[in-house]
């Protein structure tokens, strides 16, 4: 998220940020312009809405980790950035092992 996407919500997650250490927020109410997100493909549909927002993870009921964002032009590379960075770091702590 970007200052000039809303900046009271940017204002909140670098304020959280501060307080617990990671900006991220749960929205319980998982909307954007239409009905709550219920289902991996409306998760999807409100990512597409969506004019702030850069990534969706999903968690399934087994544990299995899926996360769909915005490429080409919409892809503001901070999601893209923090995954390359989480698996360049993952594979470091693999090798120490």
């Amino acid at each position: 998220m970007r200052a000039d996407d809303d900046p009271l919500t940017y204002a909140y997650l670098k304020a959280l940020g501060r307080h617990i250490g990671v900006e991220l927020s749960v929205n319980t109410s998982f909307n954007v312009a239409g009905p709550i997100a219920q289902t991996p493909q409306q998760a999807i549909d409100t990512l597409r809405r969506s004019k702030g927002l850069d990534v969706v993870i999903m968690v399934a009921g087994d544990g299995t980790v899926h996360a769909a964002w915005h490429g080409g032009e919409r892809d503001s590379g901070r999601f893209t950035g923090w995954y390359a960075d989480w698996k360049s770091k993952r594979g470091q702590d693999r090798m120490l092992k």
